[in-house]
């Protein structure tokens, strides 16, 4: 063979598996129901997904695969009320921040719950944002400067639109509370410093977006769409390059020349609000995420297991579907694909597809991860409590502030708190080599 046709041929054979994909799908069977609503590939390559498990009530869900979707280790937290993860960043130290909403831990109803963790998943810090009635997070993001930003609601009497401002060690920096009548508010930080929050509006029901400060500062308010519109919910919020954004929605409009009573879109705004271009239509119905490509387009992920592509003209480009599972996350990946994540059934459910959102060889493949058995009772308990988990599970007692209280290598044990101790809320924390299970305690003197 001519020698610089096989260096042609072996240059083509590199590129080729340079450029290679790895697509896979995994179904993860917990003993017990489980959802994703958040997935991240992080600067190691791996995937670290925040959800719920649980079936009367359910706690957050922490769990981190490599790059084949093989799980690294799973983490739940959470007490004896509905706990939940809902949007995961992260942290420089290669650790994660999650931003959960809990009733075992609020002060009312339901509050915001920030838990810091280590790159193993345990708990380095947690705190708690909420007041009267039911306070909730719906997005974390990495902040330029360093430290974090979370959007929410506050007061859902009230539906007040609710920013917090968090530094790198999760403690507060400033916290912005907006009269915007809302009911979910996502986050996006523009290349300039300033914010949109794109908003859910329940009286009138309707889209607005509302921009920022670097500060919180409010610049300005946009409403979108019609006063009588119905259950329009924004589901995603992605900046582009000139401090613009585009909003993934899913509802009803009116907006011309065709309107829907059901379905839902995508639309541009520039940096003022003013709308420069839009697709909406009823293949939109059942919208729950949707991520800017590597191609400067758009992908959405909808009920029914199907994405879809779109350009940068939000112009309609392809589609693909994967049965009947329900999806609530999709981020781009450093190779040009797709991480997507949702739930089979009753069962936590991953994609990894390829850039046109193929996966080679799809199979509804079954991993069971361990799940720690971890009894404590009474609880509450106002004299002692009798902790119970197998054998070579060690336990730590665990206060709200991340302080180790106690440790134990053997069980079951039972706990007294020392006389000094007054009436508290812990985390009873069972674990081993691979993966660990809390619980809140609560202690009455």
């Amino acid at each position: 063979m001519n020698k610089s046709l096989l260096i042609v041929l072996l240059s083509f054979a590199l590129v080729a598996v340079s450029f290679s994909q790895i697509t896979w799908n995994r179904v993860y069977e917990f003993p017990e129901p489980s959802r994703a609503n958040c997935v991240i590939q992080d600067s190691d390559g791996n995937y670290v997904v925040t959800g719920w498990i649980g079936d009367d009530e359910i706690d957050v869900l922490v769990m981190k695969v490599d790059e084949y979707g093989d799980t690294i280790w799973t983490r739940t937290y959470g007490g004896e009320e509905d706990d939940e993860g809902i949007s995961i960043v992260e942290s420089p130290d290669g650790g994660y921040v999650v931003a959960a909403n809990t009733a075992s831990f609020a002060f009312d109803w339901v509050d915001i719950w920030v838990l810091w963790l280590n790159e193993y998943g345990d708990t380095i810090s947690s705190l708690i944002f909420g007041g009267i009635n039911k306070d909730v997070a719906y997005k974390i993001i990495n902040h330029s400067e360093g430290g974090y930003m979370i959007s929410g609601i506050k007061d859902h009497c009230t539906y007040s639109v609710w920013i917090l401002r968090l530094g790198e060690d999760c403690d507060t920096l400033w916290t912005c509370v907006y009269p915007e009548i809302g009911k979910e508010a996502l986050i996006v930080e523009n290349s300039d410093g300033t914010f949109f929050i794109s908003i859910s509006k329940s009286d009138p029901a309707n889209l607005a977006v509302l921009k920022t400060s670097g500060i919180g500062e409010s610049l300005w308010v946009r409403n979108y769409g019609s006063p009588y519109l119905d259950e329009t919910e924004t589901k995603s919020i992605l900046s582009i390059s000139f401090n613009g954004i585009v909003i993934a929605f899913n509802g009803a409009t009116n907006w011309s020349p065709d309107p829907i009573e059901s379905g839902g879109g995508l639309f541009e705004i520039d940096s003022e609000g003013e709308v420069i271009g839009w697709h909406y239509g009823e293949e939109f119905c059942g919208l729950k995420a949707a991520t800017q490509t590597l191609d400067s387009g758009y992908m959405i992920a909808r009920h029914g297991g199907t994405i879809r592509k779109y350009n940068t003209e939000l112009a309609y480009e392809w589609s693909n579907s994967f049965g009947s599972s329900y999806l609530y996350t999709i981020e781009a990946t450093n190779d040009g694909g797709f991480i997507i994540g949702g739930k089979w059934y009753n069962n936590l459910l991953l994609f990894k597809t390829d850039e046109w959102g193929h996966i080679d060889n799809i199979e509804e493949i079954i991993i069971k991860p361990k799940q720690i058995a971890l009894s404590v009772s009474p609880n509450p308990f106002n004299s002692c409590c009798k902790i119970e988990t197998p054998e070579n599970t060690g336990i730590e007692i665990v206060d709200l502030d991340g302080r180790i209280v106690r440790v134990f290598d053997k069980t079951p044990i039972v706990w007294q708190p020392e006389q000094s101790v007054g009436s508290a809320i812990f985390l009873v924390r069972a674990f081993n080599e691979e993966i660990s299970t809390e619980k809140k305690i609560i202690y009455i003197q």
